[in-house]
């Protein structure tokens, strides 16, 4: 069955690390398959997804990590139905067995530890503070906010042009009116925002040890990742409707950004109101 993941990697349009991922689960699910003495896919039954399924728990994963393997063998096989490349009916996926789903445990920072965090930022270096900037205001993920470029601005219309590293529903326009003061000073017509000066590459600029350095001087426990989750805390705490955070954060499904809080009752604030980290509500 490679041959049916290697259409899925031609035609899927997916980040090769996502690929990569889906790469994995889906051999998982065909060296079960194999064991079984199933060599094509419209022999699949539900019962075989189940068994993976029990397979995967009885090795020791924990049920997140079985949720998410199912979920890529899943995807997979979809794209593939949709594709025309399988033509059974429905995804024995769905057969799965539900799986216990405990509290996920998103780690983000309060909004006085964000500020504390960005003023350690701005003290020690100009290109570990725009870095920490772009993905607490922006959410950026942390590849994002390295390859953002100054022409990427649009300063009239105060947003700017994430291309996106996941998938292209991540690429997107977003406001920066929220943090355009703090940002003007360094203002340049082109080049990288951050590290302006260094090389090319896949890894541009070594941010880790300057992270660390500034996380630790403001007594917060962090890293680039956190400040996304921080960003999409602050957005939901402060009243930003789910739907809006989830365009902003550019999630593919609104299910992602249901994490981050339970919404009901909120009024709608924007997102420039909201992140006034000099505000405290802890």
């Amino acid at each position: 069955m490679n041959e049916l993941f290697a259409i899925f990697e031609k035609n899927a349009r997916r980040a090769p690390s996502t690929v990569a991922g889906y790469s994995r689960a889906w051999k998982a699910f065909t060296d079960h398959l194999a064991r079984a003495k199933i060599k094509r896919p419209e022999e699949i039954k539900d019962a075989h997804v189940i068994a993976w399924q029990r397979e995967l728990i009885a090795s020791g994963l924990n049920p997140s990590t079985v949720r998410l393997k199912l979920a890529q063998a899943s995807a997979v096989f979809t794209f593939l139905m949709k594709f025309g490349t399988i033509r059974r009916r429905p995804n024995p996926f769905s057969a799965a067995e539900p799986i216990r789903r405990g509290a996920r445990k998103v780690k983000y920072l309060t909004p006085s530890e964000a500020k504390r965090l960005l003023d350690a930022a701005k003290a020690h270096s100009r290109d570990i503070y725009l870095f920490c900037l772009l993905c607490c205001y922006l959410g950026l993920r942390r590849c994002e906010a390295l390859s953002l470029r100054w022409d990427q601005f649009d300063w009239d219309e105060k947003k700017v042009y994430i291309a996106g590293v996941k998938t292209e529903s991540s690429a997107a326009y977003l406001p920066f009116e929220h943090f355009a003061e703090e940002l003007a000073p360094y203002r340049r017509v082109a080049g990288y925002v951050v590290a302006p000066e260094s090389a090319g590459g896949t890894i541009r600029w070594n941010y880790r040890s300057q992270f660390k350095t500034v996380a630790k001087k403001a007594g917060v426990i962090a890293t680039p990742h956190t400040l996304r989750h921080t960003a999409a805390t602050i957005l939901i705490d402060r009243g930003v409707p789910l739907a809006e955070v989830s365009r902003f954060l550019r999630h593919s499904d609104l299910g992602t950004t249901q994490i981050y809080a339970d919404i009901r009752g909120v009024t709608c604030k924007s997102i420039a109101a909201a992140f006034r980290l000099n505000t405290e509500r802890d």
